[in-house]
């Protein structure tokens, strides 16, 4: 053979060798994902692939099976249930009427029934599916509490006491099955089931004592379920539960189950009681979620509005609990490094703050008390603020600006007339706000949170309530010289410090180069140009009417003067 035939042999050998190579890994991958799909003749006598299901997609491969199993196994197993119960209460409906089955019978029938469904669900766990199980459990509890409740209440065969054991103790059945099997549907059920048990139970004047006692224990066990298995739900409807009990029961005056003092002691132990699940956070070392946010909220929103309710009347009380609350929350966080902390301690302090300044109410003036209040807010509002700031926490910023908003609410609805020039609650509060804003403008704007158009709407704020808070006493000024004329001295003494405080504006506008300042100093003008035109040149005396016209009429000739100047040395860019 030539030595050409033998490399054209060779080479023919070669790629024969790397097809069959290529086929194989192709017949290998084909294998890994799943068997192929035959080909289907069809009718024009050309074989074509049907399209794979692997390839389709997931949700339109599955929806007609889920779908299906949707409707054939909870729709199916619900309805189911709820027929069967309807049939067994109409056939024990029935032999009650007819005399066919006693109080006693009827009570044990409904008791052993209970327990063999739940013994049965139980049992049945790893054969049936979970709804199955989960609601022959779920119509197991029913019944016990049904049974229960008639042994106690319709037929009174048995007392409260036992009747409420036995309730806690299926309670307490739910809560374990659920934890053991993982079902959290049973957890629910069974903490509404515990909540329920006390409202058929109980009476007009319930022991609060021994409610809120039992109460707490089931508040523990769900919080505990709750941090066990990650249900973050149950412990939240246990302090759903436990809050409307305490508004329908720890609220009512009228009762006189419980004195004042053994309320707060309640309330305090429910409130570190449900606290502890933003505690449970920082131990498991993971921020806190939506749901604990949510909780904490709801608790610190009952507990601080229900006991100033309260224990009002005992303000150095209400005082003192306050502030143990705050220290407790500070010390924790500090520990724990937890800014939740710092929010529940910031709205206890601002909760502490009203009755410590009431408390002297017997010696000190109302308005000045009112002023000490406002500046306690005020102070506690910039520090939190200034500590939201260099956190860049946004939590601590909204209440800082939640406490400047309440002073400045307060301080408008209060509106009590004091005799006092300069120095009286409206003024020292309006100012206090307006000063207190500005240094938070400042801090926010050194630690680079508040953007130009944040800083610019706090700018004319501060302005606003400094314009708010002197133009009364401007007004009081005038009418203090010249007490004869008062109304037209007042006017004149307010036209006079508008057009000093725009002009201020706009020079310092064009001082250190802010459009804002010089637009907010135009508009205040414009307006000192209205009110001199409708009220100073027209109602006033013709003395007022001269110092008026010319006060105002220089302060623009001297702003003017200032604009010339700027417009022939143009500034350069200038800052919002």
């Amino acid at each position: 053979m030539r030595d050409a035939d033998l490399d054209d042999l060779n080479a023919r050998v070669a790629a024969l060798e790397a097809a069959v190579a290529e086929l194989g890994r192709e017949a290998g991958a084909s294998a890994a994902a799943g068997p192929a799909t035959p080909p289907v003749p069809a009718a024009s006598g050309v074989r074509k692939r049907l399209p794979d299901a692997s390839t389709a997609p997931a949700a339109k491969r599955h929806a007609p099976h889920d779908v299906e199993s949707l409707v054939g196994t909870r729709g199916l197993l619900y309805v189911g249930s709820f027929l069967i119960a309807i049939g067994v209460a109409s056939f024990l409906k029935i032999a009650f009427d007819r005399g066919w089955i006693g109080p006693p019978m009827r009570v044990a029938l409904g008791v052993i029934a209970g327990v063999a469904l739940i013994a049965l669900g139980s049992g049945l766990r790893k054969r049936v599916h979970p709804y199955f199980a989960d609601a022959l459990i779920g119509l197991g509890a029913v019944l016990e509490y049904l049974s229960l409740y008639s042994a106690g209440v319709t037929f009174a065969l048995l007392p409260a006491t036992v009747v409420a054991l036995g309730m806690i103790v299926v309670t307490g059945t739910s809560c374990v099955l659920a934890y053991r099997d993982d079902r959290e549907s049973l957890a629910y059920l069974g903490t509404l089931g515990g909540l329920l048990t006390p409202l058929l139970l109980g009476s007009q004047t319930p022991d609060l004592g021994v409610l809120f006692t039992y109460l707490a224990v089931l508040a523990a066990g769900a919080i505990v379920l709750g941090e066990l298995r990650g249900w973050r739900g149950i412990p939240l409807v246990s302090l759903i539960g436990t809050v409307l009990y305490w508004l329908a029961f720890g609220l009512d005056f009228n009762n006189g189950t419980a004195p004042t003092g053994e309320r707060l002691a309640i309330a305090l132990v429910l409130y570190g009681l449900f606290s502890s699940s933003a505690i449970a956070a920082w131990r498991a070392r993971t921020p806190p979620d939506g749901w604990r946010i949510a909780m904490a909220a709801i608790n610190a929103a009952w507990f601080f509005l229900g006991v100033s309710s309260l224990a009002f009347d005992d303000r150095t009380l209400l005082a003192i609990v306050f502030l143990a609350v705050a220290a407790a929350h500070v010390a924790v966080g500090s520990y724990a490094r937890q800014r939740m902390q710092f929010w529940l301690a910031t709205i206890a302090l601002s909760f502490a703050i009203p009755p410590i300044c009431y408390a002297f109410s017997a010696w000190v003036p109302q308005d000045v008390l009112v002023t000490t209040m406002h500046l306690a807010w005020i102070g506690e509002a910039i520090l939190v603020g200034v500590l939201g700031s260099r956190w860049r926490d946004p939590a601590l910023l909204i209440l800082s600006g939640a406490l400047f908003a309440t002073v400045l609410l307060h301080t408008l609805l209060y509106n009590q007339e004091s005799a006092r020039w300069l120095f009286n609650e409206r003024f020292v509060s309006l100012a206090a706000t307006a000063a207190g804003l500005l240094v938070w403008r400042r801090t926010l704007a050194a630690q680079r949170i508040a953007n130009a158009q944040g800083s610019s709407v706090l700018r004319v704020l501060v302005d606003v309530l400094a314009i708010v808070a002197i133009s009364p006493e401007a007004r009081r000024l005038g009418e203090l010289v010249q007490p004869h004329s008062v109304a037209a001295a007042g006017n004149v003494a307010l036209s006079i410090f508008w057009a000093l405080y725009g002009g201020a504006l706009v020079v310092a506008g064009i001082r250190f180069k802010n459009t804002v300042s010089r637009w907010e100093g135009l508009a205040l003008l414009g307006l000192t140009v209205m009110k001199a035109f409708a009220v100073d040149l027209t109602d006033l005396d013709f003395v007022f009417r001269v110092v008026s016209a010319l006060g105002l009429g220089i302060v623009l000739l001297v702003l003017a003067y200032l604009y010339q100047r700027r417009l022939r040395s143009p500034l350069p860019e200038e800052a919002p």
